[in-house]
């Protein structure tokens, strides 16, 4: 598969959806990225919120992919909850479909661009969400305009007191997270496309199954400095924001092979409450 940063989104994880869904096994996938988003972010914060057992608890995932953290928020959140996926690829949505078909864990699936369906007047009146998360989402905003219109999406799908919760691209992190080689043995490549940041460039990312072969894949997303996400924020209505770092899993086994992983760290959480 070849990618240009031409090419949209859609286009792009259309044509990598299998491939995109195996690298999604890499060990910094659950040690790091599943464990922050979960039991450093989502799971301390929502705790009263499971204890109490409201009648329903409404998730909306956007950016779900293949389902893949969809179905893990249904498994921490297994009962009296209404999950929703979204995802602007149709190929990502027919592999998070053929999951639910096997398993059955009652959650719907809906192939739509995220700026539109969040907006969309019939839905966001009656169908709000006690908390919307995402992975890998607000970084595909090329612009600030792009970027409010995604903000303001969340803002209004979000019930009064409800919370966003997302794990995205490390755009806090200095110039030598960039280009670096090291995060090769992590199965990624993080490519910055010109000689310094600037607000709408491209973030090459590239996906190895062996570091010692051509990728096999590889997609676009784009830089926006972290003022303009905390601006945006707090112009689109919520109450406060706040990056999370990156934690490890205290219980995984090797925690020494990440640390290139955090010497030169790639993600980072952002927690939003309306």
């Amino acid at each position: 598969m070849t990618c240009n940063q031409h090419d949209d989104t859609k286009k792009i994880y259309d044509s990598i959806a299998e491939q995109y869904v195996e690298f999604k096994k890499a060990p910094f996938r659950t040690a790091i990225e599943e464990y922050t988003l979960f039991d450093v972010m989502i799971l301390p914060n929502e705790f009263d919120r499971i204890n109490k057992q409201q009648p329903v608890i409404r998730i909306l995932d956007l950016a779900c992919g293949d389902g893949h953290y969809t179905r893990k928020l249904k498994e921490r959140f297994p009962q009296n909850s209404f999950i929703c996926g979204l995802d602007i690829s149709s190929s990502m949505i027919d592999l998070a479909n053929m999951k639910e078909t096997q398993l059955q864990q009652g959650i719907k699936y809906v192939c739509a661009d995220g700026k539109a369906y969040t907006t969309t007047t019939e839905l966001h009146l009656v169908d709000q969400y006690d908390i919307v998360t995402s992975a890998f989402y607000l970084n595909y905003a090329r612009t600030h305009d792009e970027l409010r219109d995604m903000i303001r999406g969340i803002y209004i799908q979000l019930k009064a007191g409800g919370t966003f919760y997302s794990i995205t691209d490390n755009i806090c992190s200095p110039l030598d997270c960039y280009n670096n080689e090291k995060h090769k043995k992590y199965s990624f490549y993080r490519e910055m496309m010109e000689d310094s940041l600037r607000d709408g460039m491209s973030i090459k990312f590239s996906y190895y199954e062996n570091v010692d072969s051509p990728s096999s894949c590889c997609l676009y997303a784009f830089y926006i400095s972290p003022h303009v996400y905390e601006q945006l924020f707090i112009e689109c209505g919520f109450s406060s924001f706040q990056w999370i770092q990156a934690q490890c899993d205290p219980n995984y086994p090797d925690r020494d092979y990440f640390d290139d992983f955090f010497r030169y760290p790639v993600l980072i959480g952002i927690i939003a409450k309306k």
